[in-house]
């Protein structure tokens, strides 16, 4: 609580207690009393708190059942001592609130827009309509601002007065019919206006339309890493389509450190160490990277995209040659996704084994066709990042990462989830069911880490890791770690 009185415990984010510090109401009287209590529906669990100055709770849980969203608030006032409990005060569908500068006032987010209402009683005081709205921020008491899927404007709530700012998102942007810049925004509109220095919405009656873009030649493909901290990320990219390579269109000085770094972080690397980014810095952040390895199989991918959804994650993704080729749907699914997709090299081998001749010509020509595949199954292109099945490394393999202008990607922890009760003795000896596995992880990794875990059932096992994804976020956020992209992990290296 504010006033460091009281405690809230919330087990699995469902089971609520409010259990008094210190001296109890009981200890005082020697009378038996019981403590307040809220069991949420099996379906929600807490989304958002608020404890108020004067000790008030506001509870906000939401969930899904038969795929309807639904929300429910509940109050408890801090001013009924041993009489407190949770009461339910709203059954209406509500994503977020936002309480105003001076905690009076509630502003709820609903699909349809804002609704204000009472801190103390929640009776509606005044509903303002805004499609989709996704955030709200109170400028003051009387003025605020809405974010919405399409659009972002001021309202003064006492007038209704409203003011555009900006589009939020766009749809499709490029040149209209008459050369100007025009944007489409959920089937509107609107062009660019250097006079105002912002977007108007144009007039239905206007005959206008986007002119279709062309991002491909006989010889080349342009794309954009548009994703935030990628590899080359916010670059126009070319990529030859009758060879193999890819360069930016336009060169990018690259920042200088201006960050404090021990001598860990300064000291001469080796050849393998300079052209293989395996870790991220050890003193700077207290982050790491997950990696998934997708080569055949997709079994768990699902189950793993929904935990890293839920726990706000976004991970880097390696997808190989066969796996697209196997699961076209699910390669669509990662690429719609906003994780970080890499290269796992057209095929799954050992790029280590004597029989096979790895020369640097071989290793671009497998990486351009892995581009081309991804290309193909998503119409996205695949992210300049990679590493060889088994992250095998020889000269070959990093001399056609530099040529193709790529970032070759290594780990600093195995976690062993590709040992099986059924490889070779030699192997078995490693063999550990997963949560032996987490514990592995847990011992090994450090700041700057890149863990690799595999999709997939790579052989029989008593359990996979990939199963037993959330108890390892878990524990990775329970010692402190943020958990982040490989791109990230390199930007923050930097």
């Amino acid at each position: 609580s504010p006033d460091g009185t009281t405690l809230l415990f919330i087990k699995n984010g469902q089971k609520i207690f409010r259990i008094p510090l210190g001296i109890s109401e009981g200890e005082k009287t020697g009378k038996i009393f019981a403590l307040p209590f809220l069991q949420l529906p099996r379906y929600m669990k807490v989304r958002q708190l608020w404890w108020r100055d004067n000790g008030d709770i506001i509870l906000l849980a939401g969930g899904s059942q038969r795929s309807n969203a639904q929300s429910l608030i509940y109050h408890l006032k801090g001013n009924e001592g041993k009489n407190a409990q949770f009461r339910l005060q709203s059954y209406k569908d509500i994503k977020k609130f936002f309480p105003s500068p001076d905690g009076s006032i509630l502003g709820t987010l609903n699909d349809t827009g804002v609704t204000l209402m009472s801190a103390d009683n929640f009776r509606e005081i005044k509903f303002i309509s805004h499609p989709d709205p996704r955030a709200f921020l109170w400028m003051d008491k009387d003025n605020a601002v809405i974010a919405g899927e399409q659009y972002t404007e001021t309202v003064n709530l006492g007038t209704g007065e409203r003011t555009f700012i900006t589009l939020s998102q766009i749809d499709d942007i490029g040149f209209d019919m008459r050369g100007n810049i025009a944007a489409l925004n959920s089937g509107k509109l609107y062009r660019w206006t250097e006079d105002t220095g912002n977007w108007q919405e144009i007039a239905q009656k206007e005959e206008t339309r986007i002119r279709s873009a062309k991002l491909e030649s006989q010889s080349y493909r342009i794309y954009v890493n548009v994703r935030p901290s990628v590899h080359n990320s916010n670059q126009i990219m070319v990529r030859k389509i009758n060879g193999f390579g890819n360069r930016a269109l336009f060169s990018v000085k690259s920042q200088p450190r201006t960050a404090l770094y021990n001598y860990e972080d300064i000291i001469r690397l080796s050849e393998y160490e300079t052209r293989v980014f395996s870790h991220g810095s050890r003193t700077r952040r207290m982050e790491l990277a997950l990696v998934f390895n997708a080569i055949d199989s997709d079994e768990g991918l699902l189950d793993v995209l929904n935990t890293l959804m839920d726990y706000g994650i976004r991970a880097t993704f390696f997808v190989g040659g066969d796996f697209i080729r196997q699961n076209p749907d699910s390669t669509k699914a990662l690429a719609a996704s906003k994780h970080e997709i890499g290269s796992l090299f057209y095929t799954h081998m050992d790029m280590a084994d004597y029989h096979y001749r790895i020369n640097k010509e071989f290793v671009i020509r497998g990486l351009g066709r892995n581009e081309d595949d991804y290309f193909r199954t998503t119409n996205a292109e695949i992210a300049t990042l990679w590493h060889a099945p088994w992250y095998v490394v020889n000269p070959a393999i990093l001399d056609a990462s530099s040529s193709m202008n790529y970032l070759y990607v290594g780990r600093d922890v195995d976690p062993l989830d590709w040992v099986t009760l059924d490889t070779p003795d030699i192997s078995q000896e490693l063999y550990m069911p997963s949560l032996e596995l987490i514990e592995k992880i847990l011992n090994d990794v450090k700041p700057g880490s890149i863990v690799p875990i595999r999709i997939g059932k790579p052989g029989k096992r008593e359990d996979y890791l990939f199963n037993q994804l959330e108890l390892l976020i878990n524990s990775l956020l329970w010692n402190g770690y943020d958990i982040v992209s490989v791109g990230e992990l390199k930007e923050h290296s930097l």
